[in-house]
């Protein structure tokens, strides 16, 4: 499956390479970034967010005044931190709770976003925008990291619990900030998976869970 979902992946990329490269008015180039991700699902209690990286290329199109059609390439770390609450007495004899990390599971991912961008007409070189789309991710290999007992620090291969593709939409803002023969671009955006993409065992109970992630980047293009 994960190399069907990577030939699928491919050839959305030589369709819309081939489409936007032979566009007059198309601006390109790369962007980088952080994610704050997590699963949402059947269960999100003792799940905490994970930071990790976000990379790629864009692809800016105007179709007409003040709307334009947006495309990326991007690396993808989604994933989240799982914790319990423990029970201890301290010195004062008093019962207290604390939270334990268990494990740290990364679903990194290779992603498509497709959006359109509604430029607001406020100036001619800054200019803010709102973005709104759907995605579509190939899995490149989930692994999960012991943050704690006797097993810390070992590293476990997922795969068979994730799908090998997830889909989903998103919405955003974001600021252009234009000078000769380009832009400077910055952006913050929701996505949110509609695929379950993650089967997930907490407290001995089966849960299929969804990706959701918030990630601020920047990048530039001409």
């Amino acid at each position: 499956m994960k190399r069907f979902g990577l030939a699928l992946m491919t050839i959305m990329v030589l369709i819309l390479t081939s489409s936007l490269v032979w566009a007059d008015s198309f601006t390109f180039g790369p962007k980088v970034g952080v994610i704050m991700s997590r699963f949402t699902g059947e269960d999100s209690d003792f799940i905490r967010s994970r930071f990790d990286l976000s990379c790629g290329v864009l692809w800016d199109y105007p179709l007409i005044k003040n709307v334009g059609l947006q495309a990326e390439l991007l690396y993808v770390a989604q994933g989240c931190d799982l914790y319990t609450i423990e029970s201890y007495v301290d010195a004062d004899g008093k019962t207290r709770n604390r939270e334990i990390d268990i494990a740290s599971y990364k679903l990194p991912y290779l992603q498509v976003p497709l959006m359109a961008k509604f430029v607001l007409p406020l100036g001619k070189k800054f200019k803010p925008y709102l973005a709104a789309g759907a995605y579509f991710s190939v899995n490149l290999g989930a692994k999960m990291i012991y943050l704690s007992g006797i097993n810390e620090g070992e590293k476990r291969n997922l795969d068979k619990y994730t799908k090998d593709y997830d889909a989903g939409v998103l919405g955003g803002i974001g600021l252009d900030y234009w000078s000769d023969g380009g832009y400077v671009t910055f952006d913050i955006r929701y996505t949110q998976g509609m695929v379950a993409s993650y089967d997930l065992i907490i407290d001995d109970q089966e849960t299929y869970s969804k990706n959701a992630g918030i990630s601020c980047m920047v990048g530039i293009a001409f």
